[in-house]
């Protein structure tokens, strides 16, 4: 008896367009070639098979659209939904895991408020924090790195360590349904924010990322939080193009505020 022919499924990245993805062309190509056969009159130029630029996203939002999606939904990089529904279109694997699957929720309980100045403070420092951060979350460099950075200078001075727990404004008290009313395990008032981007325990514990410590006061477990914060709350794209336009706190061409 003869065995079956062992034939390869074609699979993509999940992350394929999350940025240009210049590291993953064969799923960029991939793709494209999905999208051609949905819509015979894309074109790609320079792009194909290379990186997702432009003429992709344009192309892909039509995909999605044709989904119902619109808004934010349909700007052209992929969702899990959008790119779930491509790739059982056309018989192809995803692999890795999806940029909304990057939020791991957990309670207040859960949190460790150990490590306040245990991480190294510093422009430099803060630029490793982010970069490993946006890693984990994959995505890109191009205008989340300075607009985070620029927050991490506002909001902890690069993550000086008498600057990673705020005392003194609004957010600094006891609410019933946070540590009983009492302060948190670090001592402070259990709304405090903390950290270097400066985040309450709630929403550094309704907003952590998967792959991260539930250390509050780590400052890469502190910036992958606040990124999924800020896409949720501000509908800032993955791409992050319009994270100082969104976040002013984000933006150093503008005076700084709350975020």
């Amino acid at each position: 008896m003869t065995a079956p022919e062992n034939v390869a499924t074609t699979w993509i990245w999940a992350r394929v367009g999350q940025n240009d993805s210049r590291d993953i062309p064969g799923s960029v190509r991939v793709v494209q070639e999905c999208l051609v056969s949905e819509f015979p009159d894309a074109g790609y130029g320079a792009e194909y098979g290379k990186f997702w630029g432009p003429g992709t996203r344009k192309v892909y939002s039509r995909w999605q659209r044709g989904l119902g999606l619109s808004g934010a939904d349909a700007d052209g990089v992929p969702g899990k939904f959008s790119l779930t529904e491509l790739a059982k279109k056309h018989g192809i694997d995803i692999r890795g895991r999806f940029a909304e699957d990057r939020v791991d929720p957990i309670h207040t309980g859960q949190i460790d408020f150990s490590g306040r100045g245990a991480w190294p403070a510093g422009r430099v420092a803060c630029e490793k924090h982010i970069r490993k951060a946006l890693d984990i979350m994959g995505l890109p460099e191009r205008y989340w790195l300075p607009g985070l950075l620029t927050i991490a200078s506002r909001e902890s001075a690069y993550n000086a360590s008498k600057h990673q727990i705020n005392t003194h404004d609004g957010n600094a008290r006891n609410v019933p349904d946070l540590f009983g009313g009492r302060n948190a395990p670090d001592g402070f008032k259990g709304m405090c924010s903390r950290g270097m981007l400066q985040t309450i325990p709630q929403t550094f514990a309704r907003f952590h990322a998967t792959g991260t410590s539930r250390k509050i006061y780590d400052p890469v477990s502190s910036a992958a939080a606040a990124s999924n914060y800020i896409m949720s709350r501000y509908k800032v794209a993955r791409d992050g193009h319009d994270l100082a336009a969104k976040v002013r706190q984000a933006d150093p061409n503008r005076h700084g505020g709350s975020y």
